[in-house]
Protein backbone atom coordinates (compact mmCIF):
# COMPACT_ATOMS: atom_id res chain seq x y z
CA UNK A 1 0.00 0.00 0.00
CA UNK A 2 2.62 2.50 1.13
CA UNK A 3 4.39 1.59 -2.32
CA UNK A 4 1.20 2.19 -4.45
CA UNK A 5 1.07 5.41 -2.56
CA UNK A 6 4.67 6.62 -3.71
CA UNK A 7 3.68 5.95 -7.00
CA UNK A 8 0.39 7.82 -6.91
CA UNK A 9 2.14 10.94 -5.71
CA UNK A 10 4.82 10.36 -8.30
CA UNK A 11 2.54 10.05 -11.19
CA UNK A 12 0.18 12.70 -9.43
CA UNK A 13 3.88 15.45 -9.31
CA UNK A 14 4.93 14.03 -12.86
CA UNK A 15 1.05 15.69 -14.29
CA UNK A 16 1.47 18.84 -12.62
CA UNK A 17 4.58 19.02 -14.57
CA UNK A 18 2.96 18.20 -17.65
CA UNK A 19 2.95 21.16 -19.74
CA UNK A 20 -0.53 22.71 -20.70
CA UNK A 21 -0.40 25.92 -22.02
CA UNK A 22 -4.34 26.07 -23.41
CA UNK A 23 -3.25 27.74 -26.92
CA UNK A 24 -0.96 26.12 -29.63
CA UNK A 25 2.71 26.72 -29.15
CA UNK A 26 3.81 28.55 -31.88
CA UNK A 27 0.65 31.13 -30.93
CA UNK A 28 2.19 31.99 -27.41
CA UNK A 29 3.92 35.07 -26.73
CA UNK A 30 4.10 35.73 -23.51
CA UNK A 31 3.61 33.41 -20.23
CA UNK A 32 3.42 33.77 -16.50
CA UNK A 33 4.53 31.87 -13.96
CA UNK A 34 6.31 31.64 -10.29
CA UNK A 35 9.86 30.88 -9.95
CA UNK A 36 9.92 27.51 -7.87
CA UNK A 37 13.59 28.52 -6.70
CA UNK A 38 16.23 31.29 -7.09
CA UNK A 39 17.33 31.96 -10.71
CA UNK A 40 20.73 30.89 -11.19
CA UNK A 41 23.26 32.89 -13.42
CA UNK A 42 24.88 31.56 -16.40
CA UNK A 43 28.01 31.72 -18.59
CA UNK A 44 26.67 33.80 -21.11
CA UNK A 45 25.33 36.53 -18.16
CA UNK A 46 22.04 35.96 -18.24
CA UNK A 47 19.71 34.15 -15.41
CA UNK A 48 18.30 30.51 -15.67
CA UNK A 49 14.77 30.27 -14.16
CA UNK A 50 12.57 27.51 -13.64
CA UNK A 51 8.78 28.47 -13.23
CA UNK A 52 5.05 26.99 -12.72
CA UNK A 53 2.66 28.63 -15.50
CA UNK A 54 -0.63 30.31 -14.15
CA UNK A 55 -1.75 32.08 -17.79
CA UNK A 56 -0.31 32.32 -21.42
CA UNK A 57 -1.12 34.71 -24.03
CA UNK A 58 -0.87 35.22 -27.47
CA UNK A 59 0.02 38.18 -29.75
CA UNK A 60 -3.56 39.81 -29.66
CA UNK A 61 -3.82 39.87 -26.12
CA UNK A 62 -6.02 36.40 -25.32
CA UNK A 63 -5.08 34.78 -22.51
CA UNK A 64 -5.76 31.45 -21.24
CA UNK A 65 -5.13 29.62 -17.98
CA UNK A 66 -1.87 26.92 -18.36
CA UNK A 67 -0.04 24.56 -15.90
CA UNK A 68 3.00 22.60 -15.99
CA UNK A 69 6.75 23.54 -15.32
CA UNK A 70 8.92 25.78 -17.86
CA UNK A 71 12.35 27.01 -18.31
CA UNK A 72 13.93 29.91 -19.66
CA UNK A 73 16.80 32.28 -19.97
CA UNK A 74 16.38 36.11 -18.78
CA UNK A 75 18.58 38.72 -20.01
CA UNK A 76 19.36 40.08 -15.97
CA UNK A 77 22.56 39.92 -14.19
CA UNK A 78 20.88 39.61 -10.77
CA UNK A 79 19.00 36.94 -8.88
CA UNK A 80 15.59 36.68 -8.85
CA UNK A 81 14.23 34.98 -5.54
CA UNK A 82 12.02 32.28 -5.44
CA UNK A 83 8.15 32.83 -5.03
CA UNK A 84 8.26 35.79 -7.38
CA UNK A 85 5.43 36.22 -10.08
CA UNK A 86 6.73 37.05 -13.56
CA UNK A 87 6.19 37.48 -17.03
CA UNK A 88 8.00 36.78 -19.85
CA UNK A 89 7.94 37.90 -23.64
CA UNK A 90 8.76 35.36 -26.21
CA UNK A 91 8.40 32.23 -28.01
CA UNK A 92 8.98 28.86 -27.64
CA UNK A 93 11.62 26.81 -29.28
CA UNK A 94 10.86 23.04 -30.73
CA UNK A 95 13.12 21.54 -27.65
CA UNK A 96 10.29 23.17 -25.19
CA UNK A 97 12.37 25.76 -23.32
CA UNK A 98 11.23 29.49 -23.83
CA UNK A 99 13.29 32.06 -25.49
CA UNK A 100 12.46 34.91 -23.74
CA UNK A 101 13.33 38.66 -25.11
CA UNK A 102 11.61 40.78 -22.38
CA UNK A 103 10.62 39.62 -19.14
CA UNK A 104 8.88 41.90 -15.95
CA UNK A 105 8.94 41.09 -12.30
CA UNK A 106 4.48 41.55 -11.68
CA UNK A 107 4.85 40.24 -7.42
CA UNK A 108 6.75 39.05 -4.67
CA UNK A 109 5.75 38.28 -1.32
CA UNK A 110 7.19 39.77 2.08
CA UNK A 111 8.60 36.94 3.28
CA UNK A 112 10.32 36.40 -0.73
CA UNK A 113 11.44 39.94 -0.27
CA UNK A 114 12.98 39.79 3.19
CA UNK A 115 15.10 36.67 2.38
CA UNK A 116 16.13 38.36 -0.46
CA UNK A 117 17.30 41.20 1.22
CA UNK A 118 19.11 39.28 3.79
CA UNK A 119 21.06 37.10 0.98
CA UNK A 120 22.56 40.01 -0.30
CA UNK A 121 23.46 41.20 2.54
CA UNK A 122 25.31 38.05 3.50
CA UNK A 123 26.95 38.01 0.28
CA UNK A 124 28.11 41.28 0.51
CA UNK A 125 29.92 39.99 3.96
CA UNK A 126 31.49 37.04 2.66
CA UNK A 127 32.87 39.10 0.02
CA UNK A 128 34.06 41.53 2.18
CA UNK A 129 35.96 39.02 4.54
CA UNK A 130 36.95 36.70 1.66
CA UNK A 131 39.68 39.29 -0.22
CA UNK A 132 40.87 36.39 -2.69
CA UNK A 133 38.20 36.38 -5.87
CA UNK A 134 38.50 31.90 -6.15
CA UNK A 135 37.76 32.48 -2.03
CA UNK A 136 34.69 34.57 -2.30
CA UNK A 137 33.26 32.46 -4.75
CA UNK A 138 34.27 29.24 -3.23
CA UNK A 139 32.27 31.12 0.15
CA UNK A 140 29.13 31.67 -1.78
CA UNK A 141 28.95 28.74 -3.29
CA UNK A 142 28.97 26.47 -0.44
CA UNK A 143 27.67 28.58 2.45
CA UNK A 144 24.68 30.54 -0.04
CA UNK A 145 24.65 28.38 -3.40
CA UNK A 146 25.60 31.59 -5.07
CA UNK A 147 28.06 31.80 -8.17
CA UNK A 148 29.23 34.53 -10.27
CA UNK A 149 31.41 34.69 -13.10
CA UNK A 150 34.18 33.77 -11.42
CA UNK A 151 32.55 30.30 -10.27
CA UNK A 152 32.34 28.42 -14.12
CA UNK A 153 36.10 27.85 -13.93
CA UNK A 154 35.66 26.36 -10.69
CA UNK A 155 32.80 24.52 -11.76
CA UNK A 156 34.93 22.80 -15.04
CA UNK A 157 37.71 21.56 -12.77
CA UNK A 158 35.53 20.14 -10.25
CA UNK A 159 33.47 18.47 -13.51
CA UNK A 160 37.03 17.40 -14.51
CA UNK A 161 38.25 15.64 -11.50
CA UNK A 162 34.94 14.06 -11.02
CA UNK A 163 33.68 15.98 -7.58
CA UNK A 164 31.17 18.48 -8.99
CA UNK A 165 28.91 17.46 -6.29
CA UNK A 166 31.48 18.85 -3.20
CA UNK A 167 31.15 22.80 -5.07
CA UNK A 168 26.95 22.11 -4.69
CA UNK A 169 24.83 23.51 -2.06
CA UNK A 170 23.44 20.15 -1.40
CA UNK A 171 21.88 18.45 2.39
CA UNK A 172 25.34 17.27 2.75
CA UNK A 173 25.97 20.52 4.13
CA UNK A 174 22.72 20.98 5.95
CA UNK A 175 22.87 17.32 7.23
CA UNK A 176 26.86 17.83 8.64
CA UNK A 177 26.02 21.14 10.54
CA UNK A 178 23.07 20.24 11.79
CA UNK A 179 23.90 16.90 13.09
CA UNK A 180 26.56 18.77 14.69
CA UNK A 181 24.37 21.61 16.51
CA UNK A 182 22.45 18.40 17.77
CA UNK A 183 25.65 16.73 19.13
CA UNK A 184 26.91 19.83 20.86
CA UNK A 185 22.89 20.42 22.38
CA UNK A 186 22.74 16.86 23.66
CA UNK A 187 26.29 16.96 24.92
CA UNK A 188 25.01 20.28 26.83
CA UNK A 189 21.72 20.38 27.42
CA UNK A 190 19.39 17.10 26.48
CA UNK A 191 18.81 14.75 23.72
CA UNK A 192 15.15 16.34 23.17
CA UNK A 193 16.64 20.29 23.37
CA UNK A 194 19.52 18.84 20.75
CA UNK A 195 17.39 17.72 18.30
CA UNK A 196 14.96 21.16 18.59
CA UNK A 197 18.22 23.19 17.87
CA UNK A 198 18.77 20.72 14.79
CA UNK A 199 15.43 21.24 13.42
CA UNK A 200 15.48 24.82 14.21
CA UNK A 201 18.59 25.29 12.55
CA UNK A 202 17.91 23.59 9.48
CA UNK A 203 14.43 25.39 8.98
CA UNK A 204 15.98 28.91 9.46
CA UNK A 205 19.33 27.65 6.86
CA UNK A 206 16.33 26.48 4.20
CA UNK A 207 14.59 29.59 4.84
CA UNK A 208 17.45 31.69 4.48
CA UNK A 209 19.20 29.93 0.80
CA UNK A 210 15.74 28.83 -0.65
CA UNK A 211 13.95 26.03 -1.35
CA UNK A 212 16.27 24.25 -3.27
CA UNK A 213 15.32 20.13 -3.92
CA UNK A 214 18.44 18.74 -2.32
CA UNK A 215 17.53 20.87 1.07
CA UNK A 216 14.44 20.34 1.58
CA UNK A 217 14.84 16.83 0.83
CA UNK A 218 17.83 17.03 3.60
CA UNK A 219 15.18 18.69 5.73
CA UNK A 220 12.27 16.46 5.53
CA UNK A 221 14.90 13.97 6.09
CA UNK A 222 16.00 15.36 9.36
CA UNK A 223 12.97 16.28 10.88
CA UNK A 224 11.54 12.30 9.78
CA UNK A 225 14.56 10.55 11.60
CA UNK A 226 14.03 12.30 14.82
CA UNK A 227 10.19 11.56 14.73
CA UNK A 228 11.16 7.64 13.80
CA UNK A 229 13.83 7.36 16.30
CA UNK A 230 14.74 4.13 17.81
CA UNK A 231 12.10 1.79 15.30
CA UNK A 232 13.71 -0.41 12.64
CA UNK A 233 14.23 0.50 9.01
CA UNK A 234 14.03 4.31 9.96
CA UNK A 235 16.19 5.56 7.43
CA UNK A 236 14.71 3.96 4.34
CA UNK A 237 11.30 4.94 5.43
CA UNK A 238 12.02 8.26 6.36
CA UNK A 239 13.38 8.56 3.02
CA UNK A 240 10.63 7.29 1.24
CA UNK A 241 8.46 9.48 3.75
CA UNK A 242 10.64 12.34 2.56
CA UNK A 243 9.89 11.71 -1.22
CA UNK A 244 6.21 11.48 -0.75
CA UNK A 245 6.05 14.49 1.29
CA UNK A 246 7.94 16.77 -0.97
CA UNK A 247 6.05 15.44 -4.13
CA UNK A 248 2.82 16.55 -2.21
CA UNK A 249 3.79 19.92 -0.59
CA UNK A 250 6.07 21.13 -3.77
CA UNK A 251 5.20 18.78 -7.13
CA UNK A 252 7.68 21.47 -9.53
CA UNK A 253 10.24 20.46 -7.85
CA UNK A 254 9.70 17.18 -9.33
CA UNK A 255 11.21 18.67 -12.70
CA UNK A 256 14.67 19.62 -11.13
CA UNK A 257 17.85 18.33 -11.79
CA UNK A 258 18.88 18.64 -8.00
CA UNK A 259 15.93 17.06 -7.27
CA UNK A 260 16.93 13.32 -8.72
CA UNK A 261 20.00 13.27 -7.97
CA UNK A 262 19.81 14.35 -4.29
CA UNK A 263 17.73 11.33 -3.02
CA UNK A 264 19.74 9.20 -5.95
CA UNK A 265 22.43 10.11 -3.91
CA UNK A 266 20.73 9.20 -0.45
CA UNK A 267 19.31 6.13 -1.29
CA UNK A 268 23.33 5.05 -2.05
CA UNK A 269 24.06 5.86 0.99
CA UNK A 270 21.25 4.07 2.63
CA UNK A 271 22.65 1.09 0.33
CA UNK A 272 25.89 1.21 1.38
CA UNK A 273 26.08 -0.59 4.22
CA UNK A 274 24.79 -3.86 2.63
CA UNK A 275 26.94 -3.38 -0.14
CA UNK A 276 30.44 -3.25 1.68
CA UNK A 277 29.81 -5.51 4.22
CA UNK A 278 32.92 -7.28 5.90
CA UNK A 279 35.05 -4.51 3.80
CA UNK A 280 37.72 -3.09 5.12
CA UNK A 281 36.66 0.62 6.57
CA UNK A 282 38.99 2.68 3.89
CA UNK A 283 37.87 0.18 1.09
CA UNK A 284 34.09 0.45 2.19
CA UNK A 285 34.50 4.32 2.49
CA UNK A 286 35.64 4.28 -1.45
CA UNK A 287 32.84 1.45 -2.32
CA UNK A 288 30.39 4.09 -0.74
CA UNK A 289 31.89 6.92 -2.96
CA UNK A 290 31.73 5.10 -6.24
CA UNK A 291 27.73 3.40 -5.60
CA UNK A 292 27.05 7.12 -4.95
CA UNK A 293 28.31 8.09 -8.33
CA UNK A 294 27.13 4.89 -9.95
CA UNK A 295 23.81 5.42 -8.49
CA UNK A 296 23.44 9.07 -10.20
CA UNK A 297 25.61 8.23 -13.38
CA UNK A 298 22.80 8.35 -16.21
CA UNK A 299 20.94 11.06 -14.74
CA UNK A 300 24.79 12.96 -14.92
CA UNK A 301 24.98 11.65 -18.65
CA UNK A 302 21.58 12.89 -19.97
CA UNK A 303 21.86 16.69 -18.64
CA UNK A 304 25.20 16.82 -19.09
CA UNK A 305 26.03 14.73 -21.98
CA UNK A 306 29.73 13.62 -20.09
CA UNK A 307 31.22 11.81 -17.55
CA UNK A 308 34.28 11.23 -15.63
CA UNK A 309 34.93 7.80 -14.59
CA UNK A 310 37.34 8.93 -12.12
CA UNK A 311 34.40 10.49 -10.19
CA UNK A 312 34.30 6.76 -9.11
CA UNK A 313 37.85 7.12 -6.94
CA UNK A 314 37.44 10.83 -6.27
Amino acid sequence: VFCAFLALCLGWAAAKNSLHLGLPMWQVSSIVGVLDDDSSLTRSGGQFVRLHLSCCMDPYGSTVTSSGSAQSLIPCGRMIPAGSTIQLWGRWKEDGFFQCRDWQVLSLGMLGWTRFRWVLWLEDKLRQVALRPSVRTLACMLLLGRNDSFAFPLKELALQSGCSHILALSGMHLGAVSSGIVFLGTKVFSSLIGSICGILFSCFFVLLVGPKPSLVRALLFHVLLLLFRGRPGRASVSLASSLILQLLLAPYQLSSLGFSLSYLACAALLLAPACTHGMHPLLAMEASGALVVLATLAVTVSAIGQVNLGALVV
